[in-house]
């Protein structure tokens, strides 16, 4: 999903379900808005909608969902829903599987670290427990074999 502020006269979403590519843009969402958070409030709408078409979802068959046919982004607005409806997500899961999506968790930094699939440190924080774990490791291996 690409979130872009392309131009006020493009259209608000595009999506490309073959490459599962969706483009959201947000300049089209500001029309007629003077708050941030109401701009806020459609691009979050928006981007669940690019979501769920880029899930196979679709349309959703009752009201409460975000998944609503849209002409205009005052439309995104009076939808009070502003995810997809929970009952949907096993079809997201369905999809994503299909693709090698795997279900996101949160872990503690050092225990990503220690898995071997951490960002780079980008704080001293970080960088005090990548060293602290990284130092562990390297004192695990070269640590003599018990007999």
């Amino acid at each position: 999903m690409v979130l872009t502020e392309e131009s006020p006269k493009g259209p608000a979403l595009c999506v490309y379900p073959e490459e599962r590519v969706a483009v959201v843009n947000a300049a089209r969402l500001s029309i007629g808005v003077l708050e941030d958070e109401e701009r806020e409030v459609r691009v979050v709408k928006e981007i669940w909608r690019s979501i769920g078409f880029l899930t196979g979802v679709g349309y959703a068959s009752t009201p409460q969902s975000v998944m609503q046919p849209v002409v205009s982004p005052v439309e995104l607005d009076v939808n009070e829903w502003q995810i997809i409806n929970p009952m949907d997500f096993n079809q997201i899961g369905q999809f994503s599987a299909k693709f090698g999506g795997v279900r996101g968790r949160r872990v503690f930094y050092r225990n990503a670290v220690r898995e071997g699939w951490a960002p780079p440190p980008t704080n001293d924080i970080q960088r005090t427990v990548w060293e602290r774990v990284m130092a562990e490791k390297a004192a695990a291996t070269n640590a003599p074999a018990a007999k």
